[in-house]
């Protein structure tokens, strides 16, 4: 996984996240056992449900729900790694194109982020009150 930052403007930045399939194949495997063994499939017994059935069913879902989860972690890391002082929760950017996650295309992803900074304010609250006094 590889994270780099761009500058946009003053108080904004591009957050590049490029996923390789082996950041994500293990962890997508990992809960298509754990759904093979609690899903509840008409014909199969619980827990005996096949995994490439449930890939069929459910892979898409899984993998977007396992990718999201490595871009949530990643960027909170990376976020806190470079003391970056934000301005809410970065947002996908306007020029990131449509993505449509296939678990069988086992293919390399680039997600775009913008953050925004927190501006820096300075308040001079000294003269404020020592003219408030006079």
């Amino acid at each position: 996984m590889q994270i780099t930052k761009e500058s946009k403007a003053l108080l904004n930045d591009v957050v590049k996240v490029q996923i390789q399939k082996d950041d994500y194949l293990p962890g997508f495997e990992n809960k298509v056992k754990k759904y093979s063994k609690t899903v509840d499939v008409k014909g199969f017994r619980k827990g005996m449900v096949p995994v490439g059935m449930v890939k069929k069913m459910y892979g898409d879902g899984i993998l977007a729900e396992e990718i999201n989860a490595l871009i949530d972690q990643s960027l909170d890391k990376f976020i806190k790694e470079n003391n970056i002082k934000m301005l809410g929760r970065p947002i996908p950017s306007e020029s990131q194109e449509q993505i449509d996650l296939k678990w069988q295309e086992n293919k390399d992803y680039t997600f775009e982020f913008e953050i925004g900074y927190q501006p820096e304010i300075t308040l001079n609250l000294a003269n404020m009150f020592s003219k408030n006094m006079n």
